[in-house]
């Protein structure tokens, strides 16, 4: 008996414990970000900014009006990616390259 009463015990725990998890991540969760401020007069250093997360960090900000100092192990290709992405349209902040290996 007590064993049947000590299993019915921890189901029911993991089944509010399930309940719990199902509102606070599923439920609960904004659909959306939130809009970014602009960063007009903000100068932001980011490393590796050359390909992936960071290129993508850096667009943001560039578009947002950031003054980006990126260090990267090929500053010319990684400058004329940026020159070429952002002529197309106005954007309110500048890139700048510099070389940069931590090996």
């Amino acid at each position: 008996k007590w064993f049947l009463h000590n299993i019915w015990f921890k189901i029911c725990l993991n089944i509010i414990g399930g309940m719990y998890v199902i509102k606070e991540q599923i439920l609960s969760r904004p659909r959306s970000l939130p809009p970014y401020s602009s960063q007009r007069g903000k100068t932001i250093l980011i490393t590796g900014g050359g390909r992936g997360i960071g290129e993508e960090a850096v667009k943001k900000f560039v578009r947002l009006g950031a003054r980006v100092i990126m260090g990267c192990r090929s500053p010319d290709i990684v400058k004329k990616k940026f020159d070429d992405i952002f002529k197309d349209y106005s954007v309110g902040g500048s890139v700048e390259v510099y070389h940069l290996d931590l090996m």
